[in-house]
C-alpha cells in the first residue's frame, strides 16, 4: 500500500511528533540516534539507561493532548466516553429520585459506553501505535513503517 509507505515513514517526522520527541530527548537527555550508528552498542546502551515504559506512557500522554492529532468531534467523543467509563453517576439531584429512575439511566449510560467503546478502542490504538513507534524511533533513529491496519482504523474513526 503506497500509503503505508509514505506517510507511514512520515510520522515520526510530523512536526506535531517531532515536538514531543524534542521535549522528551531534553528531558530524559537522550541523544539523536542515526540508522548509521553501531545498532547493537546503541539498543543495549539505551535498554539499560533509559525507562522506556515511563517515556512511552509519556509520549502516549502528550499524543492525546495534542489537538492536531484528532478531528475536534473525535477528540470531544473520545474525551466523554473515556470519562464516563471512569466517573460513575454521581451527583447530589439523583439522590431526589427514586432507585429505580437511577437504575435504568444507569443502564442508559452503559449502553452509551458500550456504544461508542470500540470507537474508543480504535483511538486507543492510534495513539498506541504512534506511541510506539516514536520510541523505536528515540531507540533506533529509524522510522519504522506503520503497519497497514493502523491506515483502515484511523479512517475508520476520521
Amino acid at each position: 500500500m503506497i500509503e503505508n509507505k509514505v506517510l507511514g515513514k512520515l510520522l515520526p517526522s510530523h512536526e506535531n511528533i517531532q515536538a514531543i520527541l524534542r521535549e522528551i530527548r531534553d528531558k530524559y537527555q537522550i541523544p539523536e540516534i542515526s540508522p548509521s550508528d553501531d545498532g547493537m552498542e546503541i539498543l543495549l546502551r539505551h535498554e539499560l539507561e533509559f525507562d522506556w515504559k515511563a517515556i512511552h506512557t509519556e509520549i502516549l500522554e502528550k499524543l492525546k493532548k495534542d489537538p492536531d492529532l484528532l478531528t475536534d468531534k473525535a477528540r470531544t467523543t473520545y474525551n466523554t466516553i473515556k470519562k464516563m467509563q471512569s466517573t460513575p453517576l454521581e451527583d447530589p439531584e439523583f439522590e431526589k429520585v427514586s432507585k429505580q429512575f437511577k437504575d435504568n439511566t444507569q443502564k442508559l449510560v452503559d449502553l452509551i459506553i458500550q456504544q461508542f467503546a470500540p470507537l474508543v478502542d480504535v483511538i486507543d490504538k492510534f495513539f498506541h501505535t504512534i506511541a510506539d513507534l516514536s520510541v523505536e524511533y528515540l531507540i533506533t533513529g529509524i522510522a519504522r513503517e506503520v503497519p497497514e491496519s493502523w491506515f483502515f482504523s484511523i479512517n475508520v474513526m476520521m
